[in-house]
């Protein structure tokens, strides 16, 4: 879920909360859910008479993993169904379309950055793609 503010054509701001992984691990020895809310900046540019739009986009996410887990946690010194989070650098990009004045179908590619000398069990560098269906409202 993502919410949004493009202050002129070329600018513009989105915060939004996204599920980035939720995994079974082999062996029933657990699962980890990862979680993120981000903040990010976008600079794009229509593509003139097209329809198309492409953004860039960058900033910061708070990403949470909940980990439960049996063998592997004993091993990192975690407490089973310990939620750690982080603060990590977010980079992407998302090339829309506008189907009507009120709806556009976008694809958008972000990358989350994780520190390697963290030394924590903690979600390592992630890559999501989406695919959905925008909602444009004017205040004008």
């Amino acid at each position: 879920v993502n919410l949004g503010y493009q202050f002129n054509p070329f600018f513009g701001i989105e915060t939004g909360i996204s599920m980035i992984s939720e995994a079974k691990l082999p062996d029933d020895s657990g699962q980890v859910a990862t979680t993120s809310a981000d903040l990010l900046l976008k600079l794009g540019f229509p593509l003139t008479g097209t329809g198309f739009r492409i953004d860039l986009k960058g900033g910061a996410a708070y990403v949470i993993s909940d980990f439960d887990i049996t063998d592997v946690v004993k091993y990192y010194e975690f407490n089973d169904k310990s939620k750690k989070g982080e603060y990590k650098p977010v980079v992407g990009a998302t090339v829309s379309y506008n189907i009507s004045s009120f709806f556009a179908i976008d694809a958008t590619y972000l990358h989350y950055y994780d520190d390697p000398k963290s030394k924590t069990l903690n979600t390592p560098c992630t890559d999501l793609a989406t695919v959905g269906i925008r909602l444009i409202l004017s205040i004008i």
